[in-house]
């Protein structure tokens, strides 16, 4: 028998107490407001976490419908009754992940960008690397001599290094104690600028800014740069709904146009440190072509330095 005056709600125990946790999360504030904003797109002083409330929230069609047809109900429940300012905005929960993706895509670009910008410088100066290219012909005259003393002067003797090995050099100890392979080269390096202090300064500084590469690679920056175009295409899509944007389309436009712009500007950038790894490979007489080249190179080159 129906209980007079009862409550009319909408939704399941489950279902309701899913939605009084997100609820709780906007902390009772008027949801008339949130509705306004979504209405303009304009996300003003809402808080990033309210936005994701609202993205989260969810109301299937039917769930939207059933609210809309009690609104005038008196004795509707406070759970349905806070959401009635909501369900009369078309399409509120991608309203508020498009806003809510405004927000955060400087955030989402921030690291790519600052990664791309010091790849490309760092690689850069690599490319210009006058000492450090001595240094590496030092390392094949020494292995050249280590054969020839070997083999007489046969021919196939040792026309060049991968960065790769660089590093070894100071696992290859020699008779004398405390002196590996490296320190062999940078004393044969060294003897023909006669203690040039300047030179082996230059040599530093040609080659600790590859330090700063120490904690990226390349497969970081292309994860990045994935979920940044991720965002970008769900906000694209949001331009197909036309319809239901109303005067607030220009906003929708500009959200995105904004997004396409500064996604641009990080697909510039990323461009240009693949660049800048592929002039550094062949300056190097690495081999190109694999994915990973460049994060080889990079890791190789700190290893030396360490």
């Amino acid at each position: 028998v129906p209980v007079a005056n009862a409550e009319v709600t909408v939704f399941d125990q489950r279902r309701t107490g899913n939605l009084s946790i997100l609820m709780h999360r906007l902390k009772d504030k008027e949801m008339g407001h949130y509705a306004q904003v979504l209405t303009q797109l304009v996300a003003g002083n809402v808080e990033p976490d309210a936005l994701e409330v609202l993205c989260n929230i969810g109301l299937t069609d039917a769930e939207i419908a059933a609210i809309q047809a009690h609104q005038a109900a008196a004795n509707l429940r406070k759970l349905e009754k806070q959401l009635l300012a909501l369900v009369f905005v078309p399409r509120f929960a991608s309203r508020a992940k498009l806003l809510l993706q405004e927000v955060a895509f400087d955030n989402v670009l921030a690291v790519p960008l600052q990664m791309c910008e010091m790849m490309r410088e760092v690689l850069e100066k690599v490319t210009n690397a006058v000492v450090f290219k001595e240094v590496l012909t030092s390392v094949v005259s020494i292995g050249s001599a280590v054969v020839n003393a070997e083999r007489g002067n046969a021919p196939g003797g040792p026309s060049g290094i991968r960065v790769a090995g660089l590093a070894k050099l100071k696992d290859v100890k020699t008779s004398q104690p405390g002196i590996a392979m490296m320190h062999l080269v940078v004393f044969h390096w060294s003897r023909s600028y006669d203690g040039d202090d300047a030179r082996l300064q230059q040599f530093e500084g040609e080659l600790l800014p590859l330090m700063r590469l120490g904690q990226t690679s390349t497969s970081d920056i292309r994860q990045s740069v994935g979920e940044a175009k991720q965002q970008l295409t769900a906000a694209q899509a949001e331009r197909n709904h036309a319809a239901d944007y109303g005067e607030a389309l220009p906003r929708v436009q500009q959200i995105v146009q904004e997004m396409e712009d500064k996604f641009a500007d990080l697909d510039r950038k990323w461009t240009a440190a693949q660049e800048a790894g592929d002039q550094a490979l062949q300056f190097l007489g690495e081999p190109k072509g694999k994915a990973d080249a460049v994060d080889e190179l990079v890791k190789g080159l700190v290893r030396f330095v360490v």
